[in-house]
């Protein structure tokens, strides 16, 4: 599921500049996620199907323009890492969600904070607990900024 959002657009900080991530694309953040910093040939070890070597150095560094990874050169090879952190993506995921959704006039954030209360089910109470927490910590916080 994560994948599907990752193909969403991401603006590139630098340039500000919109770029869709592919599927490759989206199971080589995965695994430099998962490895926490990788080479051209780490990544291409993890990968689950025969690919070029060339096509895993291309797919990097396309992450590295879109912004997504940093890059260390050491000797004679790059070392890749997440430019942040997968929870970082995901935060951001869902609130271009939610502004997309909520700026369409047929459309409101009640709708969709309703829709994901109901999608909830007995086994995700655990969610249920934190959201109710989340939402008491927000409305703190509004009432220290004097918007609530």
């Amino acid at each position: 599921m994560f994948q599907s959002f990752l193909a969403r657009l991401f603006t590139n900080a630098k340039t500000g500049r919109q770029h869709p991530l592919g599927e490759l694309e989206c199971s080589v953040l995965e695994h430099v996620w998962a490895m926490g910093e990788a080479t051209v040939h780490e990544v291409l070890g993890r990968m689950d199907r025969p690919l070029a070597y060339t096509t895993i150095m291309t797919t990097l560094d396309r992450l590295y323009r879109k912004g997504l990874l940093v890059r260390l050169k050491k000797g004679r090879a790059f070392v890749y890492a997440a430019a942040c952190s997968k929870q970082d993506v995901q935060r951001e995921i869902a609130r271009e969600l939610v502004n997309g959704i909520s700026a369409d006039p047929m459309h409101s954030k009640n709708y969709l904070l309703s829709f994901l209360i109901e999608s909830v089910d007995a086994k995700d109470a655990a969610v249920l607990n934190k959201l109710e927490a989340e939402i008491r910590e927000k409305r703190r916080q509004l009432k220290e900024e004097g918007q609530d």
